[in-house]
């Protein structure tokens, strides 16, 4: 089995690091879970006039089709072909910034811009359409004419929307600020998370994969809800950090793969920073997971095993990707 991870590559000194500077690399890697070992299969670098000076370097949300695999940093769309390890196009525009996530329908791709909080559909590099998830309409927040790109971000967001998918044929965004999930086209369709979570907790939802009769989602703190896709009622919580034979603490949870009965997580090891704005349920962080990828069962919720990222203790882990039918004959690892 392999799987594609996209991540960013911290400074030197994560904890100190300003806000608008954390990550210095872009970084993918395929992982054979079965052998424990990965490589890395693209880095990533934004040319000057796609990305301000000063500003993080990171990969982010990914979706792959028929070994095609797209991949935001916080400016950009990569068109990545996995077969050939090429960049066969980079889309980019002003009103990108900090994007999170991608979606492609068709000849349609659809952007997750969290720092304009809305979804972007381009067909053919041209903008056609937008939709609007803040409270504010989009264009009396901002400025047309200003290039987001050169802006190390636009805090605090109503909605941090941060991963698109789709269900029923129609695409859906996770607003994670607010724990709810919502057709991008029609938002009277909507999943809500937030009893999942008690009143006095502030966390980000992520995610949103769909897999079979589910939809899989993950709290920051450790939280995997799993939502039936017809009712769009949460049928299961899992909180990491419970299971019994796990021994380290389970920090910033981001990123999630399900085959089968197993599911595979993305664990990113917590920063001091993030102590200012997500305090209550990091308290006894000490000795917890650096950068990793877990396996738990998803039916007995049951912690299996886990795979430390190779140089990147510290590593943001965004997306995780099951890519064994498209790298199965492509890679020796």
């Amino acid at each position: 089995m392999k799987l594609l991870i996209t991540m960013g590559v911290p400074v030197k000194d994560i904890d100190r690091a300003e806000s608008g500077y954390c990550y210095q690399g872009a970084e993918a890697i395929l992982l054979d879970w079965g052998q424990k070992s990965s490589s890395k299969i693209l880095t990533y670098e934004s040319p000057a006039e796609n990305l301000g000076k000063g500003l993080s370097m990171m990969f982010k949300g990914a979706f792959v089709e028929a070994g095609i695999v797209y991949i935001v940093t916080n400016t950009e769309v990569l068109k990545f072909d996995l077969n050939k390890k090429v960049i066969l196009d980079v889309l980019t525009s002003k009103t990108f910034n900090d994007l999170h996530g991608v979606l492609t329908k068709g000849n349609a791709i659809y952007v997750c811009n969290t720092g304009l909080e809305i979804v972007q559909k381009f067909i053919k590099g041209r903008l056609v359409e937008e939709w609007n998830l803040a409270a504010l309409p989009t264009w009396e927040r901002f400025d047309r004419n200003y290039d987001y790109r050169k802006s190390a971000g636009t805090k605090p967001h109503d909605a941090h929307i941060n991963h698109l998918f789709e269900l029923n044929d129609e695409p859906w965004v996770n607003l994670g600020g607010q724990c709810r999930a919502q057709n991008v086209l029609d938002a009277t369709q909507f999943i809500d998370l937030k009893d999942c979570f008690k009143d006095s907790e502030r966390v980000l939802c992520h995610d949103g994969i769909v897999r079979g009769d589910f939809i899989y989602f993950t709290a920051v703190n450790g939280l995997v809800i799993v939502v039936d896709k017809e009712t769009k009622k949460v049928v299961k919580k899992i909180n990491l950090n419970d299971l019994k034979n796990i021994e380290q603490k389970v920090g910033w949870t981001r990123g999630i793969e399900v085959i089968g009965s197993r599911a595979f997580i993305g664990i990113t090891r917590t920063r001091k920073s993030k102590f200012k704005e997500y305090t209550k349920w990091m308290l006894g962080m000490q000795g917890q997971f650096s950068s990793s990828i877990i396996e738990i069962d998803i039916e007995t919720s049951e912690f299996i095993s886990f795979y430390e990222i190779e140089d990147g203790p510290s590593n943001a882990i965004y997306t995780i990707l099951d890519v064994t039918n498209c790298a199965e004959k492509q890679y020796e690892i």
